[in-house]
């Protein structure tokens, strides 16, 4: 139909989702679809503060509040870890200061 060009603060951005060539940036505010495919994009953003969660996802890192079974809890989005890169989030929010504490809840 039409497109617009936004500004997007790199802050405001909760997590990325993966959508065949187009990539769903989702901030508190709004949702944008980026005519650039995931790998693309990432390779934009600063390595820093994004972390892949899944083929499909990428999380902000400093949005992480917990891991839950096999979700990444970012506010109030529950997004699918994969299995692969359960490893590497797990590292990744240890190396951004954020302790883990694994509990079972009864």
């Amino acid at each position: 139909e039409g497109y617009s060009i936004n500004k997007i603060l790199i802050d405001d951005i909760i997590y990325l989702e993966a959508l065949t060539n187009y990539t769903k940036i989702y901030t508190k505010e709004k949702k944008f679809i980026t005519l650039k495919n995931l790998k693309n994009l990432l390779a934009e953003l600063p390595a820093d503060k994004f972390v892949r969660v899944h083929r499909s996802y990428a999380v902000a890192s400093g949005r992480i509040s917990k891991i839950e079974n096999s979700e990444v809890v970012a506010g109030e989005y529950r997004i699918p870890l994969g299995k692969t890169y359960k490893p590497i989030i797990t590292k990744e929010i240890r190396k951004f200061g954020q302790s883990t504490i694994k509990y079972q809840v009864l």
